[in-house]
């Protein structure tokens, strides 16, 4: 017996020292394997986003392009024609049709 620990009792202590050892190790194996995990995440995430915003302003140009700009054009047209209407649809009235 050294210091009031027997060879058992030391041997117990080496063993619960290398196994606790072996816990940490694999706790910070872990750790920095979920941070990676978490950035490349976070990276996916923001080419998500940048994609998303991307194809919104794409939509965005071809609604204003192709529907909405004959909507301008349609509005545009109608108020002319409010403004001075043709003549045959103005003697088409008066006829009755």
């Amino acid at each position: 017996m050294i210091g009031g620990l027997t060879a058992e009792s030391g041997a117990a202590l080496s063993h619960a020292a290398a196994v606790a050892a072996a816990l940490a190790l694999e706790n910070a194996r872990i750790s920095a394997e979920v941070r990676e995990q978490a950035e490349a995440v976070r990276e996916s995430r923001k080419r998500l986003l940048t994609v998303a915003d991307e194809e919104r302003q794409a939509l965005a140009a071809r609604l204003r392009a192709g529907p909405g700009e004959h909507l301008q054009t349609v509005d545009q047209l109608l108020a002319g024609w409010t403004a001075n209407p043709p003549a045959t649809s103005a003697a088409s009235c008066q006829r009755g049709g």
